[in-house]
């Protein structure tokens, strides 16, 4: 790789952490003058608003104390072990937990970024990929990526292995999958556009598919199970923590989480705007750009990976952050930016910068953005 690219990549990765740091600026000095008060403590209250909020408070106890066998902590078998391992070994360096998964955050939003517009760069070239670079920094809830959430670690390592699968790098593929399973239970729908490109070339009559290497993937799951057998005693003792408060989690078909979804929005009109309309909403649009997507000659196993990863999320009943998780379904970024023109002038950059800072603001208030 010559140094212009390295420079280009490296671009890529400050503009994708100076966007969402912006972004989470202007929701921030949004609230503050809209109750009349001055531009500062922004960093104070970004700290305390993602130390308190979601997932954090878990990663932090299981980065400072370890998953537990039993007593109250025991539930955070939920979470998959790869982002509290690094927050911990951050700690090395930055004792303050919150902190240091903040610069782990950052630091993989910088990969994303990176590895985000090589993947649009190999798939769509270079002006297409400038547009996707601008909707991946764009998008909604994206803040969450500069905060202690595994969103960051999992889109570079997805995007990494989706690029090393392009480019017919299995060895690499199964590696970064692998991690990717570790990171979160989508990280096992990678399988998919592997295992679908190994058996084009095994058809198309190539000598050297690793199908071996497509195995490292769900050995990332397989890890995790074993992880619950040691901590738990059972391999699946996620489950009935995940079916338990306070997270009531188990798995329906998805016209049943749907119609959920949607008799909760009516019943709770308060949360309906912040958590159930969204997913409702977002769940179509993204079956809507997949489709999009194929029609427009994207490669059908990126395809069937956005398919799966969506299958995936809303198989839970009862999902409390469907716009967060769907952040992490890439093959949408790539339906996105295969749409319209191809200078570019298509990309709606205002409506999706200014709902960006909406969601930025409703989050940093308080309000249930999780």
């Amino acid at each position: 790789m010559n140094r212009t690219n390295w420079r280009r990549y490296l671009a890529a990765a400050l503009l994708g952490i100076a966007v969402h740091w912006l972004i989470l600026f202007l929701g921030f000095a949004a609230n503050r003058l809209a109750d009349g008060q001055p531009l500062t403590g922004f960093f104070a209250a970004l700290y305390d608003r993602v130390a308190q909020a979601g997932d954090v408070p878990h990663y932090v106890e299981i980065a400072l104390h370890g998953y537990q066998g039993a007593g109250e902590t025991a539930n955070n078998i939920v979470f998959f072990p790869l982002y509290p391992l690094l927050i911990r070994a951050m700690r090395v360096l930055v004792p303050d937990a919150v902190t240091a998964g903040m610069i782990v955050s950052n630091l993989f939003l910088g990969a994303a970024s990176a590895a985000m517009y090589a993947l649009l760069e190999a798939e769509l070239g270079d002006r297409r990929a400038m547009r996707g670079l601008a909707i991946f920094s764009l998008m909604p809830y994206g803040f969450f990526m500069a905060g202690a959430y595994t969103e960051s670690l999992f889109i570079a390592l997805a995007a990494l292995c989706m690029l090393a699968i392009a480019k017919r790098c299995w060895l690499w593929a199964g590696a970064l999958g692998f991690l990717a399973a570790l990171t979160r239970a989508q990280g096992i729908a990678l399988l998919v556009p592997m295992v679908y490109e190994i058996c084009l070339d095994i058809r198309g009559g190539k000598k050297t598919p690793r199908m071996l290497a497509a195995l490292l993937i769900p050995a990332g799951t397989c890890a995790y199970l074993a992880l619950n057998a040691a901590v738990c005693g059972n391999p699946f003792a996620f489950l009935a923590y995940q079916a338990a408060a306070p997270w009531y989690n188990t798995s329906h078909w998805i016209p049943h989480n749907l119609a959920q979804h949607f008799s909760l929005a009516l019943e709770y009109p308060g949360l309906g705007v912040f958590i159930y309309w969204p997913q409702l909403a977002l769940y179509f649009a993204a079956l809507a750009l997949l489709f999009a997507g194929l029609k427009k000659g994207l490669r059908p196993s990126f395809i069937a990976l956005g398919g799966a990863y969506l299958l995936m999320t809303y198989l839970h009943g009862w999902i409390i952050s469907g716009p967060r998780y769907l952040l992490s379904c890439l093959p949408l970024y790539l339906s996105l930016s295969a749409l319209g023109k191809e200078d570019g002038t298509a990309l709606p950059a205002v409506p999706l910068g200014a709902l960006s800072v909406l969601t930025a603001m409703w989050y940093l208030q308080g309000q249930a953005i999780m």
